[in-house]
């Protein structure tokens, strides 16, 4: 035995905590390696490849935010041509009034018969579909033309000449 070995010997019956601390200073460096081993491994082959991810996901989110500002511009276009229809069609009517109220014998009285069918025709268009007093004729399923008789079936009858 040494004189090392000795005085360990000796510490060991003086102190047993001195028995752990040997242990830990005999497998100190190897845990020191194993924790520096750990760490090159991280940096040298899985840093780099969370560093590629973030950098393909901060492309792809790029890409994302572009093609997000390209749909709000191309719906604020769609918003503004719309808006400038709506606006011609409300030029065109209010001209179209203009001349209906101005035309020649525009405060002379008008038939009911040829209101009446002019109402009918406006009815089963598209534009006028929602106004209340056409309401009534689309729930007849009436057309225009003379109505045709009904005898009480209630299965309409198509004449055909329509």
């Amino acid at each position: 035995m040494s004189i090392g070995d000795d005085a360990e010997a000796v510490l060991h019956r003086i102190a047993p905590q001195s028995r752990l601390a040997s242990l830990v200073a005999k497998f100190l460096p190897y845990l020191l390696i194993a924790i520096l081993g750990g760490v090159l491994i991280w940096w040298l082959f899985i840093r780099p490849a969370q560093l590629a991810r973030e950098g393909e996901q901060a492309k792809m989110d790029s890409a994302i935010q572009s093609g997000a500002t390209k749909a709000a511009t191309g719906a604020l276009k769609i918003a503004v041509d719309v808006q400038g229809q709506r606006a011609a069609i409300d030029a065109q009517t209010r001209s179209n009034q203009d001349a209906i109220l101005s035309a020649a014998g525009a405060g002379a009285p008008v038939d009911p018969a040829v209101y009446s069918a002019l109402h009918d025709a406006l009815c089963l268009r598209a534009a006028y579909q929602s106004e209340p007093d056409c309401a009534a004729m689309r729930a007849i399923g009436r057309g225009i033309g003379p109505a045709t008789a009904d005898a009480g079936s209630g299965a309409a009858v198509d004449t055909g000449d329509r």
